[in-house]
């Protein structure tokens, strides 16, 4: 029977540390990494922030859509539910978008509908009482 070989190679300890004096500066540097390795994270890390940003937009965009379809049902329906949800969901989508992308003035739409909504609940309720 073959013993279990471990899944990576061992690595080599890193570099022994200068030993800690008050007064003085320290520098704790990582193992040093070979320039092909290093531009290889570079790329990578740039794919990441682009794929993370567009995923936030995204779903910035599909508060704010989710945020106007509330507004506009608030409009005929349970306003004063409806209209906060609204209100929250467009603020959100606002933080998320960056200015001059796609879906900002939806979440606008939202922030503004959900006002209306809830201010129109309150202008019904003192008609009718």
């Amino acid at each position: 029977m073959t013993t279990p070989q471990p899944p990576f190679p061992p690595q080599p300890p890193f570099p022994p540390q200068r030993p800690f004096h008050p007064g003085q500066p320290q520098q704790f540097l990582p193992p040093p990494l070979d320039w092909q390795a290093w531009q290889q994270f570079q790329v990578w890390q740039s794919g990441q922030a682009a794929v993370q940003a567009a995923a936030r937009a995204r779903s910035g965009r599909s508060l704010a859509v989710a945020g106007v379809v509330c507004g506009v049902i608030g409009l005929f329906l349970l306003g004063i539910l409806l209209g906060p949800i609204a209100l929250a969901l467009g603020i959100v989508a606002v933080n998320r978008i960056e200015p001059g992308r796609p879906g900002r003035i939806d979440a606008v739409a939202a922030i503004v509908l959900g006002v209306v909504d809830v201010f129109a609940f309150f202008v019904v309720l003192n008609l009718m009482f």
